[in-house]
């Protein structure tokens, strides 16, 4: 009886502990979520809200779905594969992370200037001395949004503090409470925040803190978007609009439906029951050739697995086997690739060698015809040389080796 109420309190201790990890990872997540740019929509007046269109950032004046799904957000991110830098959803397809992609998701300007971003001390402290006179050079996040909220007009001061702030909560978050003193370079190109190619910015800084399994950092909004977009949800009743980017056009409604249907029985954690759109299905079609393609690596799927296998070890058991049919099938190609071109080489050579015998024994024949005459001569010259070479060779075969 007591060993029951010891097992019962220790497994109580590690469900707490369990949640509360569960809580901090949300934390960190929401940190990262559009809400804090909602809620500034009924202060910005006309003349701010154009001063943003101009910015190249109008899309961010109707976000429809403010919140971020946790728990999809978390399984997609560790389904990125740097080398491939793309989304890898097993059995499913292959999403890339495009600058295309960010711009068709988020709507930020893709242009042709490069996103400075890095550490600047000394331009840190000039523009923290204008913007926030007499305050901390890294303010925390709410406090920018309190800036921007009471800020009087919309002059380059307000598109600096705008900058700020959505590069602290949507564009590029981070898991501090402060935002990153990196954001001041990109100031200095404020008249003309159009220009710059905030969508290659997106992607690069993903595709860094991925690589390195930093999952809690980055546009994990794009994230969200560009998994939903790319399911198939023709067939769902679902009022997504005919919106121009992705982030205008899914709602919260939307998002929590699809999330519902796409997350799996045995799992609330992990997603992947909804098929992709046909675009994000080629590369897995090539993948699977050894199987014959999907169908047939469904077929032999059918045929092998075990009848007492849950969904979860099948899953865990088909992602295995799709990265191994993945690997094998680079690997054969470049087999292949090498084989074929070694022997189109040595064939080429072989064929240099005997185009060259015959042209050798084409002339040989004419030019002895030509010099019967003269043999008697040439040898006389000839034989010396001959002889002296031949006279080298033997001294070197017979020689010691040193």
């Amino acid at each position: 009886m007591a060993r029951r109420k010891v097992l019962r309190n220790n497994a109580a201790v590690k469900g707490k502990a369990v949640r509360k990890r569960h809580h901090t990872f949300s934390g960190d997540r929401n940190r990262a979520s559009p809400a804090p740019v909602v809620k500034l929509y009924s202060s910005l007046t006309q003349e701010k809200r154009d001063a943003i269109v101009a910015m190249g950032q109008g899309s961010f004046l109707d976000i429809k779905c403010e919140q971020l799904h946790n728990l999809l957000i978390s399984w997609f991110v560790q389904c990125y594969q740097p080398a491939r830098r793309a989304f890898v959803v097993p059995c499913r397809g292959v999403i890339p992370l495009t600058e295309e992609s960010v711009h068709i998701m988020t709507g930020l300007p893709r242009g042709q200037s490069k996103v400075k971003y890095y550490v600047d001390y000394k331009l840190e402290a000039e523009i923290a001395a204008r913007i926030f006179p007499g305050g901390s050079s890294r303010p925390k996040v709410s406090k920018l949004a309190r800036m921007v909220e009471q800020y009087q007009g919309a002059d380059d001061t307000f598109k600096e503090l705008w900058m700020l702030f959505i590069m602290s909560t949507v564009v590029a978050p981070t898991t501090d409470t402060k935002m990153s003193n990196r954001c001041y370079p990109m100031l200095l190109d404020i008249p003309r925040a159009n220009e710059l190619n905030l969508c290659k910015f997106v992607a690069d800084e993903l595709h860094e803190h991925l690589s390195n399994q930093k999952y809690t950092r980055g546009c994990l909004l794009y994230c969200m978007l560009r998994y939903f977009d790319a399911l198939q949800t023709d067939h769902l009743e679902l009022e997504i609009g005919n919106a121009r980017f992705a982030i205008n056009a899914w709602s919260k409604l939307a998002v929590d439906c699809v999330g519902a249907l796409d997350v799996q029985e045995y799992d609330t954690t992990t997603f992947g029951t909804l098929e992709l759109k046909e675009e994000y299905k080629e590369a897995v079609a090539r993948e699977m050739g050894l199987f014959g393609g999907p169908e047939g690596f469904d077929s032999w799927r059918k045929l092998n697995t075990h009848p007492t296998c849950t969904q979860k070890q099948r899953v865990k058991a088909f992602t295995i086997i799709q990265t191994f049919s993945s690997k094998l099938n680079i690997l054969l190609s470049s087999l292949v690739q090498g084989l074929t071109e070694s022997s189109d080489t040595e064939s080429s050579e072989n064929d240099g060698d005997s185009y060259n015998e015959d042209v050798e024994t084409e002339l040989s024949e004419p030019e002895a015809q030509q010099n019967d005459g003269n043999v008697n001569a040439e040898e006389q010259i000839v034989s010396p040389v001959v002889d002296k070479t031949k006279k080298v060779r033997q001294d070197k075969r017979t020689s010691p080796a040193k």
